[in-house]
């Protein structure tokens, strides 16, 4: 679908999803599984649809970053195993154990609130117990984790299923913090081992490791960014080649024929510094695009790259078409992907707004609606769940 009754809109390639999860396969160590990591609505692309095809296509494991996201799926038939790598509070913990999801561990507390609902619910919950190595994020500090999993044998309402932990370098291939923290990891899985407790899987590695240090995959591995099409690192990976997933798209609303001192859009920072045509896109920084990129983004207008002028604004981006002769109002105006021969990737992007393509992709607003495109299974599909529909 492309969306003709939309002024917003994504289309969300699931072939290239199947395409970079057989990339990712292709890469693993013997007997590691993949997880594909589908919070935040799948980086924006929509969680339900862009889930079934990584399954599809071979991934075992989901990852999610709050129980929300994870009933989200079940709700949409998906039926693979979903960890939540984030906090199960109290307040959702008989939702998550009702939807069969993993959920991550690395405190007492949270160990009790999660023992204390499976006992309610009658059932026996998988926990992964998360390891701090060196993120200082979320994780038991090495040295505490073997009372943790002690705490988690003691509970016949739990079961200890995976220790894991974060790698913060991992797109570096030349830190060494790296080999430390997976030296750190594994001595903490050592040490619980050798106490007679033994987790059915312990994993460490993310998208970059995955990619770039194969003694990480362990028994699996945790990708999100290569799932959507891009590398999560610049250093060079030999034969890869990822498909970007999504092509984010408006449509011109408006043209206008400027004079010599014309301004454009709010505050006049713009003036045409000689006759211009100015088309007006449905596209602004409550979808998503963002404000920074007001006088230093880029867009594809009929196969050709056009600056945009003037500020970006809620709802709307302005762009300088005077070099690309035929624009009409309706014509299909490209933000990230293809168009012709020419690309926008979230990585250009990013670095135009200094900042990184995971934000770029998981920003994209819920009014743009997402269609997938270009899949069997999509084919006279409807916008994928969650979008809402706006014009």
């Amino acid at each position: 679908m492309s969306g003709p009754d939309q002024l917003r809109w994504a289309e969300i390639d699931l072939s290239a999803v199947a395409h970079n999860v057989g990339q990712l396969r292709a890469r693993l160590s013997p007997g590691a599984k993949l997880a594909a990591v589908v919070k935040a609505n799948a980086y924006g692309h929509g969680a339900t649809e862009v889930a079934r095809a990584a399954v599809s296509a071979g991934a075992e494991w989901l990852c999610v970053a709050t129980v929300a996201e994870g009933v989200e799926l079940r709700a949409g038939g998906v039926t693979a195993p979903i960890l939540n790598m984030g906090p199960t509070p109290a307040a959702v913990a008989g939702r998550a154990i009702a939807a069969g999801l993993r959920c991550c561990v690395f405190e007492p507390d949270g160990i009790e609130v999660l023992a204390n609902a499976a006992e309610r619910a009658g059932r026996q919950l998988p926990v992964h117990l998360k390891i701090d190595t060196g993120m200082a994020r979320l994780g038991a500090p090495v040295g505490e984790a073997l009372d943790l999993a002690r705490q988690v044998e003691a509970s016949p309402a739990l079961q200890l299923e995976a220790l894991w932990t974060h790698l913060a370098e991992a797109d570096n291939k030349e830190s060494l913090r790296n080999d430390d923290q997976l030296s750190r990891f594994l001595g903490e899985v050592d040490r619980i081992r050798r106490a007679g407790i033994e987790p059915a899987m312990v994993h460490c590695a993310n998208g970059a490791a995955t990619l770039l240090n194969p003694s990480s995959h362990l028994d699996m591995v945790r990708c999100g960014l290569p799932v959507y099409g891009y590398s999560p690192t610049s250093a060079p990976v030999d034969g890869l080649k990822l498909r970007p997933v999504m092509t984010w798209k408006s449509r011109v609303v408006a043209i206008h024929h400027l004079d010599t001192g014309d301004r454009v859009g709010y505050g006049g920072d713009f003036a045409a510094t000689s006759p211009l045509v100015s088309a007006t896109v449905a596209v602004g920084y409550a979808d998503g695009y963002s404000r920074r990129l007001s006088d230093r983004g880029t867009m594809l207008v009929r196969g050709s790259r056009v600056p945009v002028v003037g500020r970006v604004s809620m709802d709307f981006a302005t762009v300088d078409v005077t070099a690309v002769p035929g624009v009409r109002i309706g014509d299909e105006v490209v933000l990230l992907g293809s168009q012709g021969e020419a690309f926008i990737g979230a990585d250009e992007m990013a670095e135009s707004l200094d900042t990184i393509p995971w934000e770029v992709l998981s920003r994209v607003g819920p009014r743009v609606v997402r269609f997938p495109v270009d899949y069997p299974q999509a084919i006279s599909s409807p916008p994928v769940a969650g979008a809402v529909n706006a014009v």
